[in-house]
């Protein structure tokens, strides 16, 4: 099952993940993402493509906040979308590359990738950002979530992943339902491997760790993970290295740097 299949296969559920009550891990991780994703940002009267939109949940915090959006949501798969508020015009299926004619070069002013890179390769990461490049106005801006490779949790996590691949009993079990047992490879970036791709395109701006709980504690003992966490979040400073190591991810805000700037170097280095 490829990552267009898995995600089809999941749609009609995915809202589920959101749900406080049945999820309340999940539903902390994605409502916080969300919130960091959003905080301090002038949308109003902003042209915004969601990238991997999903099923609407950024869309949807959006319009609650701001009413009406010039906003498109990008994904590869349909299903995602058709079980989203999006309004069909504004749908996109398919990668960037595909959909990236729909803007005029330099009109876009904020570009989201919240949960997107973990399912793409190194390749199709910097490609993006090469089109969102040359899409973006000046000064624009990318909000970006990466899955973080130097966490404790990605140990935990590829530790899961190989157990439930070689099982085939938890393969059936878990096949329509989590990414971890899938084929697909999954992405995991420290923050200078993940400039080294964009550069020299797009300047970091800011970080924020997000989601210091971990596998499988956070799912079985989901209100205890919560309080550990807050534990955590009260005795690690952001940015030192133990909550780095203790966090799953990560979220950027990037800055476009402006094209005379990003081949300015290279026009040097060959004269």
């Amino acid at each position: 099952m490829d990552r267009r299949e898995f995600f089809d296969a999941i749609s009609s559920t995915y809202n589920d993940k959101y749900s406080s009550r049945d999820q309340p891990f999940l539903s902390n991780f994605f409502q916080e993402r969300l919130d960091h994703a959003t905080a301090d940002l002038d949308l109003h009267g902003r042209r915004i493509v969601d990238v991997g939109a999903g099923t609407g949940q950024l869309y949807d915090r959006l319009v609650s906040q701001l009413g009406e959006l010039d906003y498109f949501g990008v994904d590869l798969s349909a299903g995602m979308l058709a079980n989203s508020n999006i309004p069909e015009q504004r749908r996109l299926v398919g990668t960037l590359e595909d959909v990236q004619t729909v803007w005029q070069d330099a009109s876009v002013d904020y570009f989201f990738m919240l949960g997107v890179t973990t399912y793409m390769s190194k390749d199709e990461i910097a490609a993006c950002f090469r089109i969102m490049h040359r899409k973006a106005r000046e000064g624009g801006t990318v909000i970006v979530t990466l899955s973080n490779a130097v966490s404790a949790e990605r140990s935990l996590q590829s530790l899961a992943h190989g157990i439930l691949r070689m099982s085939s009993r938890a393969r059936v079990y878990t096949s329509k339902k989590h990414v971890a047992a899938q084929g697909f490879e999954r992405t995991f970036l420290t923050i200078p491997e993940f400039e080294r791709l964009v550069h020299p395109h797009w300047t970091l701006r800011s970080v924020v760790e997000l989601n210091q709980t971990f596998t499988p504690f956070n799912r079985m003992l989901p209100t205890a993970s919560l309080k550990f966490q807050n534990a955590i979040r009260k005795f690690t400073r952001s940015g030192s290295m133990a909550r780095s190591v203790l966090s799953s991810d990560l979220l950027l805000r990037m800055e476009r740097v402006a094209s005379e700037s990003a081949t300015g170097p290279a026009s040097k280095g060959s004269a």
